[in-house]
């Protein structure tokens, strides 16, 4: 019994063995490697040929970025160089046209009144006026064409110097008129005749005023057409002309 009850006072020991360990012949598995992983930061770090693809993109960006702003400054400067070439083209162009203008004015006819003579007018007696016209260009002008009117018209009124439209006997031609020269168209007035003596007494007393006007037209050497209005009234007490305050002009034609 002491023996029984030895047993009794030792606990029975547990085998935990695995089975398969407990066999001579047991061959254990492989036990499977499991992947590592070094993180950092709590990332997994990429590998090494997408970064260096990552690096290479990014530097194909710079490239683009330092190759464009490259072709834009170079397109700039083209588009400077072209300006100012045609800017010079332009100023040249227009440095030869002022030149052939002034030498046209320089050198071109220009045809005018210098002087209209004839004293005042006298009762019973033709009355003649003198207007004296000269070339003062430096060319010939040709196909002269002078209309001329004399009229008398009221204190503080003007002549219509329209009529000059409307005539076609005061009309004097002449075909070509050298420079520096000049000739005289005489007119006298009937009109001033037959009206006798009163009309003389109010043109003398200032009632009324005596006009002479008209327009020169004429061709210069390089078939540029001009004219020039004139416009002179009498002064009776002195019995001068004088220029009017309005018809004295003359165009400013530069034919191309």
């Amino acid at each position: 019994m002491d023996g029984n009850a030895d047993q009794n006072n030792h606990p029975k020991k547990t085998n935990n063995t695995p089975a398969h360990l407990m066999s001579g012949n047991a061959d254990p598995s492989p036990i499977p490697a499991t992947p590592s992983h070094n993180n950092t930061n709590g990332t997994n770090q990429k590998p090494d040929w997408q970064r260096r693809h990552y690096r290479v993109q990014v530097a194909a960006v710079i490239v683009g970025i330092v190759v464009a702003y490259i072709y834009g400054c170079q397109l700039n400067e083209m588009m400077k160089s072209t300006r100012a070439a045609t800017d010079a083209a332009k100023a040249a162009k227009d440095s030869v046209a002022f030149a052939r203008e002034n030498a046209r004015l320089d050198q071109r006819a220009w045809v005018g009144v210098i002087r209209v003579e004839g004293g005042a007018p006298q009762v019973d007696q033709i009355w003649k006026t003198n207007v004296s016209i000269k070339n003062d260009g430096r060319t010939p002008a040709k196909q002269l064409k002078v209309v001329m009117l004399r009229k008398t018209v009221e204190a503080g009124k003007s002549p219509d110097f329209t009529e000059e439209d409307r005539v076609s006997k005061e009309i004097h031609e002449l075909l070509l008129l050298p420079p520096t020269e000049g000739f005289v168209i005489s007119g006298d007035s009937k009109d001033l005749k037959k009206v006798g003596k009163e009309s003389l007494e109010s043109i003398n007393s200032g009632k009324y005023i005596v006009f002479l006007f008209g327009t020169v037209t004429y061709n210069d050497v390089f078939n540029c057409s001009h004219w020039t209005k004139f416009c002179y009234k009498l002064d009776a007490a002195s019995g001068e002309f004088s220029l009017c305050e309005n018809h004295n002009d003359a165009d400013d034609n530069q034919c191309r």
